[in-house]
């Protein structure tokens, strides 16, 4: 009789676990941003460098970039050293992508007053058109700050075996972050773009105290993730192509590159 039961259960059990439901479709989704037919060029705008040096050319203009060499106190230092490097390299980079993913011309404001800059970020639409008509432009991208380095994103605790002793790693990634004003018509738009990735880890100890990677001795990793950021920024304004996928009623995205 157990058996017949036992039987019976497992019967039950095997019939209720039904295989997911698996559907799947291609999609269009709209571009975040969508570009006005109108739109005949894209005007860049470097906020932190033009109000000081209205003469700059911003793909050769370098600014402070912080390097996250934090220690246990939790004191940043700041680094001058990959300043060129990373901040003249991703107005390069940002210049291209615009200019191939939107098939648009790309304009770099070389000289625009400080009044007029607090003006354009207080975001005060009369400014906003003189520069789109100084330069022909439908839209305005305003780089309000970028910040590249690295930082902790965990540490592993390890218990070892036999003992009451641990280890420690401590995992770090590599980071660049935009903050941009984008303007089109009447509208003022925030964006906060951010690219990170694993980098690199390291033992912690007494004698080993936390330590972020030196960007001086990364330059390359913080070149790939600003070229990173330069096209997540850029994709605010392109259409995406993905599959659409349905389990069990749950909708999942995976974009097609």
């Amino acid at each position: 009789m157990n058996k017949f039961l036992l039987f019976i259960f497992l019967l039950v059990l095997i019939s209720s676990c039904k295989p997911p439901v698996y559907t799947y479709r291609y999609k269009t989704i709209p571009a975040e941003i969508e570009i006005l037919d109108t739109t005949k060029a894209v005007l860049l705008v470097n906020a932190e460098v033009l109000p000081d040096n209205p003469n700059a050319d911003l793909v050769q203009t370098s600014v402070n970039l912080k390097e996250y060499s934090t220690n246990e106190m939790g004191i940043d230092k700041v680094n001058s050293e990959i300043v060129n490097v990373s901040k003249s390299n991703f107005i390069h980079y940002l210049t291209n992508d615009l200019h191939d993913g939107l098939k648009i011309r790309v304009e770099i404001a070389t000289h625009i007053e400080k009044n007029e800059m607090e003006l354009l970020l207080s975001k005060n639409p009369g400014v906003a058109n003189k520069l789109m008509n100084k330069y022909d432009a439908g839209i305005i991208i305003v780089i309000k700050s970028e910040e590249g380095g690295f930082k902790l994103n965990k540490i592993d605790k390890i218990k070892y075996t036999g003992n009451n002793k641990f280890s420690k790693t401590a995992l770090y990634d590599v980071f660049y972050d935009t903050k941009a004003l984008i303007i089109q018509d009447d509208n003022f738009l925030d964006r906060d773009i951010y690219v990170s990735k694993y980098h690199s880890e390291r033992s912690v100890s007494k004698d080993m105290p936390m330590k972020l990677p030196k960007p001086s001795r990364n330059k390359a990793d913080i070149n790939t993730v600003s070229k990173d950021n330069s096209k997540k920024l850029t994709q605010l304004f392109m259409e995406k192509n993905v599959v659409e996928t349905f389990i069990d009623n749950k909708r999942y995205y995976s974009e097609i590159q």
